[in-house]
C-alpha cells in the first residue's frame, strides 16, 4: 500500500513540471574581420504549484584577428513568477 501512495506521488509530481528548452546561435563577421558568435538559451519551467522559473543565457564571443585576441563573456539571468 505504502508503494502505490509513493508511485502516485511521484507520478503527480512528474505530470506538475513541465519544461521548455531553445538555443540558438548566430555568427556574424565584420568588414574588419572580427567574428562574433553569440548563444542563446533559454529554459523555462513550470512547476505543479503554478509558478514559471525563467532563465535566459547569454554566451558571446568576439575574435578580431591576430592570434590569442578571443574573448568570450557569459550572463545568465533567472526570474521566478
Amino acid at each position: 500500500m505504502r508503494n502505490n501512495v509513493i508511485l502516485a506521488i511521484m507520478a503527480v509530481t512528474a505530470i506538475g513540471l513541465s519544461a521548455c528548452k531553445e538555443k540558438s546561435t548566430t555568427t556574424a563577421t565584420d568588414a574588419n574581420g572580427t567574428t562574433t558568435q553569440s548563444t542563446v538559451s533559454r529554459d523555462l519551467d513550470q512547476h505543479g504549484d503554478g509558478r514559471v522559473t525563467g532563465t535566459v543565457e547569454t554566451q558571446t564571443t568576439v575574435d578580431p584577428p591576430g592570434m590569442m585576441n578571443k574573448t568570450t563573456t557569459e550572463e545568465t539571468k533567472t526570474e521566478v513568477k
